[in-house]
């Protein structure tokens, strides 16, 4: 696993393998996800720039059957106040 910083993503290559033989097809392929670290990067800079929110689409491909997969995703997202989120106009 790699990991870009300026994108703050996790990602993998792989190449493309004939099924019956095991031979690479040779297309390269590349994989980009997010893991707590990448997460916790992110929520990082959204309380460092006072955003409004935060949101993420991808919770339901949590496996909620391993705890520690459970806990390391939820885990990630920071410790907040209700006043460091919403502000009054």
């Amino acid at each position: 696993m790699k990991h870009d910083a300026n994108a703050s993503m996790a990602y993998f290559d792989y190449f493309e393998t004939n099924t019956s033989t095991n031979a690479p097809i040779g297309c390269r392929r590349q994989v980009w996800f997010n893991t707590p670290a990448t997460y916790a990067a992110k929520y990082r800079l959204v309380l460092q720039h006072k955003a409004r929110g935060i949101g993420f689409y991808t919770v339901d491909q949590v496996d909620y059957t391993r705890p520690a997969d459970v806990s390391g995703m939820w885990g990630a997202l920071p410790p907040v106040k209700s006043d460091d989120w919403f502000t009054t106009i």
